[in-house]
């Protein structure tokens, strides 16, 4: 179940749900409810999840470009395939223990600790047109990066990319 709000011909995604059915599922967002897109999934979106012990997998269809404070924190989320997101702000997925990828196309804003808490995350989303990075004979260096997310040494590259491609973090 999903409880919106419509916002200037867009929706912003408040609540969303899950019942046990969806544990260990993916979820896949509508791209349209009442005939106006989803745009924005709003803040604490995800929270009644991990109350409920649910775990499970979202995708996101291409018109959502927000994904805004807080909206999957302490959510039990493993994967997220979000193509069209161009922001992600602060807090969006802390504490999500369960987080392992985050896969997205557009990205233009991420805050420092929209990631803070996720310690299995192993593939986070990482853009080329908004990082300072250099090339180099054996892949490609993002500078700056780890002082937000120590101890993340790799990146994992989105499908789109071309999978030899490698990505390290510059310390």
């Amino acid at each position: 179940q999903i409880k919106y709000r419509e916002e200037n011909g867009a929706i912003v995604v408040e609540k969303v749900t899950l019942s046990e059915q969806y544990h260990g599922k993916k979820i896949a967002l509508p791209e349209t409810i009442d005939g106006n897109l989803l745009s924005i999934i709003d803040t604490g979106a995800f929270s009644e999840s991990a109350q409920l012990g649910i775990k499970f997998d979202v995708v996101l269809p291409v018109n959502v470009y927000k994904i805004a404070s807080g909206a999957f924190e302490d959510s039990l989320v493993s994967y997220v395939t979000a193509p069209g997101v161009q922001t992600i702000e602060a807090n969006a997925f802390k504490n999500c223990i369960s987080l392992v990828h985050v896969e997205t196309r557009y990205l233009k804003s991420l805050d420092a600790t929209a990631f803070d808490g996720c310690d299995k995350l192993q593939g986070i989303p990482a853009i080329l047109e908004w990082f300072d990075y250099s090339t180099e004979a054996n892949g490609i260096v993002i500078e700056g990066f780890s002082e937000n997310y120590p101890g993340y040494d790799k990146v994992a590259i989105p499908a789109w990319f071309d999978s030899t491609l490698v990505i390290k973090i510059a310390d």
